[in-house]
């Protein structure tokens, strides 16, 4: 067998496998091993094509540079700069997640990257149903996985349960409705499967963001929705704004809010409050859990429970105006369709998992390796450019 047969053969669906399982083990538990299979995915690409590579790197010049600005601010400006390090390190490393996917998809059809997400989609479905089924054994049978303590025992904990599931859900419920050769009694139980997976999580954060996915998925079936989206989703920042900024953060209306929301009130107030004593630079890279002092309240967390907060505490105004100028840069780079007509499933798909980070980070997410993995993959989705083809012999409408 040639090289060339090798890397076709066994390398480059290797990369597939590899993308499709960091896609949706991106914001995932941490012991689905993300860092690992990441590693994977990027030397199975440079092996099959150290040219494109290269390549991409080149293609990709302006918003790497706008990233490596961001961490010399996020390491140069920071108050704990050896904790720092770890911080600088993880989104460097995920930039080489993010050429190796750009440079995976390049001659990559939609069938075949599908293929990969739905892939991914079953084994992730049977990871978490297996740690379902063992986690409610060991934990009186107990249907929901709420205060599962043998589940907490055993993985991160059940938002990043949630997440997983949600991720998957997406890809599973996308392909049935937008690619026929989909619609089989097993991607049907398979949605129903991660459905109830989700229920299970009882996470609430999950539900909120999938809530907008799904209006999403409305307002591309008809446009009248669009104002519905539009409006709902000013309407929660607003509110989120308003109960943390401008009430007593413990009761609103004359309802006294639950000790969790009050905590999650302290700590959006307190993360504010630093970032506006160090507006420009912020604290650092992987700050945050080191100075529960500069939030105050005695609060002691390792995030704010908002990533939009936390990029602002971490490298101020001027590292989030680099970052989102990065994000930008990085769609204009990959050469992005306009319009929602030229859309096709995997663009959707960039989209969809777009709305779930920005939601999910309302709430949940915090700076790690993971996030960014996450977003930037996501974006590369949405700016695949060779579905359409597929789209059309499906006879899909756009």
């Amino acid at each position: 067998m040639s090289i060339s047969s090798y890397r076709e053969q066994w390398v480059r669906p290797l990369g597939l496998w590899c993308f499709g399982l960091v896609c949706l083990f991106s914001v995932g538990p941490t012991q689905f091993q993300l860092s690992e299979i990441s590693a994977v995915l990027v030397l199975s690409v440079w092996v099959a094509d150290w040219r494109q590579f290269g390549a991409m790197v080149k293609q990709l010049a302006l918003p790497l540079l706008l990233f490596v600005a961001v961490m010399l601010i996020g390491y140069l400006g920071s108050v704990f700069p050896q904790k720092s390090i770890k911080g600088v390190w993880e989104l460097f490393r995920s930039l080489f997640v993010l050429i190796a996917g750009a440079s995976l998809l390049v001659h990559q059809s939609q069938d075949r990257i599908v293929d990969a997400l739905v892939r991914a989609s079953w084994v992730a479905a049977a990871l978490l149903a297996g740690l379902y089924l063992w986690a409610v054994s060991q934990w009186h049978w107990s249907w929901s996985l709420r205060n599962n303590g043998a589940l907490s025992s055993v993985i991160s904990g059940i938002h990043e349960f949630a997440n997983v599931a949600a991720m998957a859900g997406l890809v599973v419920v996308s392909a049935i409705i937008y690619l026929p050769r989909y619609r089989t009694l097993p991607m049907f139980g398979l949605a129903l499967l991660l459905a109830y997976l989700l229920l299970a999580s009882d996470s609430l954060g999950a539900y909120l963001a999938l809530f907008y996915c799904l209006l999403l998925l409305f307002v591309w079936w008809k446009s009248a929705f669009a104002p519905a989206f539009a409006v709902l989703s000013l309407a929660l920042v607003v509110v989120m704004v308003w109960v943390s900024f401008f009430t007593d953060g413990h009761s609103v209306a004359g309802y006294e809010l639950p000790n969790s929301f009050v905590e999650r009130i302290q700590l959006y107030q307190g993360t504010w409050q630093a970032y506006l004593d160090r507006l420009w630079f912020g604290y650092g890279l992987n700050s945050f859990k080191f100075a529960p002092e500069l939030i105050g309240g005695g609060l002691n967390q390792v995030m704010p429970h908002n990533v939009f907060l936390q990029l602002l505490f971490c490298v101020g105004t001027l590292g989030s105006l680099l970052f989102c100028l990065g994000l930008f840069a990085l769609i204009r780079a990959l050469k992005v369709r306009s319009g929602w007509a030229d859309f096709s499933l995997l663009n959707r798909l960039g989209v969809l998992f777009l709305v779930y980070l920005a939601f999910r980070g309302l709430t949940e997410l915090h700076l790690s390796f993971k996030f960014y993995v996450a977003l930037l993959l996501s974006l590369v989705l949405l700016t695949h450019l060779n579905g359409w083809v597929d789209r059309r012999r499906d006879g899909v409408n756009p």
